[in-house]
């Protein structure tokens, strides 16, 4: 007797966007990165559960528009998230922070309660570092590249350590045949030519500096000399022969024109080949006299023009730009660790200098205690797991959520995602 076949029945994707563009209907999935342009035919059978009645179904199938009816897909997204979480990847990477001292004041700091305390990195604190990376890294099989990400207070007011970490993993990963490498978040003031030239022969590829706007708002912002802004200026140009270079630029209700001012005056002044600008909001602003923060509508406004006024300009400019994720950022996988200048780990450098954020020490490594999980295992929304952007957001910053309690804005991260699609894919 025949046994009787069981048709596979399919449905559209739960991480399915649909959207118009000069009048043609597009579908992109946020779990595969798939687009497709869509006949009407294709869009109907796609929407309606038939598309087993198209000439497409393959595509559809290869670019995760349809899926078996029996799949769950939050399931399936859940599982690749831990597996990235937990699992044994090829990078390892690790911050460090020598210290929270500053040559700069931000009014706006969100360090600005801890940030000017004496504690810095000891040489014993430096030797066991050193040993707990090593370690780290040695437990994964799979390990291939290591990097080191510098932060503070300012790094660079301890280039003694950063040397000293430096010429330690450069041998060490040559020993180990792994690929090494570094980025650097500094405010630029102290990234003088020898220091530039030094970072670049020793593995060094990404910087981030921030720009607060023109010289009055520079100084009232970050409390900084006469002189300054110039000399960061100055030192960009110099360092964007060599590295890759992220300029944030802090936007407030008040700094806004100034900041189109001074990112024109960059684009003139540097080589814009390796840089790379965007604006950003200032966050914790509330209580600080002289700065008024930006509603989502607002900012997503002042993003829009920042935009369309440097499309004349040969580079990409960074607007707001999302991309697909299987964590929010990279700090929620297992073996990433924040070092702290008082010989502490810290899942999120927001938390430093906490002593309820604390996940672990240099001698004994990651405690896995409640402030380590609440991260990792950070729950979402009911709304969140019925939305179709969620691999792309994963309900927003875990340190935003659980320590601020803020709601992450689902409507302005919509706009935002849509407008990098049409960017990316389409050149709009």
């Amino acid at each position: 007797m025949r046994e009787k076949v069981i048709p596979i029945r399919y449905k559209q994707s739960l991480f399915n966007v649909y959207f118009e563009d000069d009048g043609k209907q597009y579908v992109f999935n946020t779990f595969s990165n798939g687009l497709s342009r869509l006949d009407a035919d294709t869009y109907q059978n796609v929407v309606n559960g038939t598309p087993e009645k198209t000439a497409y179904l393959d595509a559809l199938l290869s670019e995760g528009f349809v899926v078996p009816e029996q799949a769950d897909e939050l399931n399936r997204l859940m599982v690749e998230r831990l597996s990235y979480q937990y699992g044994r990847g090829r990078s390892m990477q690790f911050l460090i922070v020598p210290s929270l001292q500053c040559n700069l004041k931000c009014i706006y700091c969100y360090q600005r309660d801890v940030s000017y305390n004496k504690s810095v990195l000891t040489p014993e604190m430096v030797a066991d570092s050193i040993r707990f990376i090593e370690k780290t890294v040695e437990s994964n099989p799979y390990a291939a590249r290591l990097k080191l990400n510098w932060f503070g207070g300012e790094p660079l007011l301890h280039f003694d350590i950063i040397r000293q970490y430096t010429e330690h993993f450069i041998k060490y990963c040559s020993e180990k045949n792994l690929e090494y490498s570094a980025n650097m978040t500094t405010n630029g003031l102290l990234l003088t030519k020898e220091v530039t030239d030094y970072m670049y022969a020793h593995g060094l590829k990404t910087l981030q500096v921030t720009i607060d706007g023109t010289e009055p708002f520079y100084m009232n912002y970050k409390k900084g000399r006469p002189g300054d802004l110039q000399r960061l200026i100055d030192n960009v140009k110099y360092a964007a022969g060599f590295f890759d270079i992220n300029v944030r630029f802090n936007t407030s209700a008040e700094n806004r024109e100034s900041i189109l001012e001074i990112a024109e005056l960059l684009s003139k002044t540097v080589d814009m080949k390796r840089v790379q600008m965007y604006p950003a909001r200032i966050y914790g602003c509330e209580t600080v006299e002289g700065i008024t923060g930006l509603s989502d509508s607002e900012f997503s406004e002042f993003s829009r023009i920042f935009t369309e006024k440097f499309k004349e300009y040969e580079f990409d400019v960074e607007y707001a730009r999302v991309s697909a994720r299987l964590a929010y950022c990279g700090s929620m996988r297992r073996d990433y660790a924040i070092i702290g200048p008082d010989g502490y780990l810290y899942r999120c450098e927001h938390q430093i200098g906490k002593e309820s954020e604390i996940i672990g020490d240099l001698k004994y490594g990651f405690y896995r205690n409640e402030a380590d999980m609440k991260f990792l295992n950070i729950p979402y929304a009911q709304e969140c797991r019925n939305c179709n952007l969620l691999p792309y957001c994963f309900g927003g910053c875990p340190s935003d959520r659980i320590c601020e309690h803020a709601k992450f804005d689902c409507d302005a991260f919509r706009e935002k995602f849509l407008t990098w699609v049409r960017k990316k894919y389409l050149g709009k």
